[in-house]
């Protein structure tokens, strides 16, 4: 199963571009995967790797707790 992440092309490309650049390079259990980006009529798909339970941030909201670094 897999994740889509679409972003309009007018946002900030070098942000985007280097987003893209750190997860082709980040191969590990612990980091969503990452499958490809595309351009789409206008916009950017990112896609990659599902995870059920949300982004980080939803789950620091539903935990009430933040994440170290250990």
């Amino acid at each position: 199963m897999v994740a889509v992440k679409i972003v309009p092309v007018n946002s900030d490309l070098a942000s985007l571009s280097k987003e893209i650049l750190i997860l082709e390079y980040c191969k590990n259990p612990f980091i969503v995967g990452f499958y490809g980006a595309y351009l789409k009529e206008g916009e950017l798909w990112m896609v990659m790797e599902f995870m059920n339970v949300g982004s980080v941030n939803d789950l620091m909201k539903s935990t009430d707790n933040t994440l170290s670094e250990i």
